[in-house]
C-alpha cells in the first residue's frame, strides 16, 4: 500500500526478511514437534493453526530448519484455511504454484 505521508511500504515487506507464517509438513512432522526443533535451534515461534507456526523473529528463508528438506513451506495463514473433505470438489482459481493443494495433500490421506 502507498501512504502519501509514510511512503510505499510493501516493498520492504515482500524483499525484506518477514515474520512469515511456516506450514508444517503433517507427514514430516507434528506443529508442537517443529516448535520443539525451533527451540533446540535457539529460534522462538508460536502455533498459528493446526498446521502452523509464526517465528517470533524474522528468519530468512535459506535458514528456516527443515525447509529444504519440504517439513516447512513459507505459506500465508489465510492460505491454510481450506478445510476440504471426501467427496467435495474444490477449484481454486489462485492455484499457483500449488501451496494450498500441497497442504491438503499433506493432511488429507483419501485425496
Amino acid at each position: 500500500m502507498v501512504s502519501p505521508t509514510r511512503g510505499d511500504t510493501s516493498s520492504t515487506r515482500v524483499t525484506g526478511t518477514g515474520r512469515f507464517p511456516l506450514r508444517v509438513n503433517a507427514r514430516h512432522a507434528s506443529v508442537d514437534d517443529y516448535l520443539r526443533r525451533l527451540q533446540a535451534d535457539g529460534m522462538e515461534a508460536d502455533a498459528a493453526g493446526p498446521h502452523a507456526v509464526r517465528p517470533r523473529t524474522p528468519i530468512p528463508v535459506d535458514r528456516i530448519p527443515g525447509f529444504a528438506d519440504g517439513v516447512v513451506s513459507v505459506q500465508d495463514a489465510g492460505a491454510q484455511l481450506l478445510d476440504a473433505r471426501d467427496g467435495m470438489r474444490v477449484l481454486d482459481t489462485c492455484a499457483a504454484p500449488g501451496g494450498k493443494t500441497g497442504h491438503t495433500l499433506n493432511w488429507r490421506t483419501s485425496i
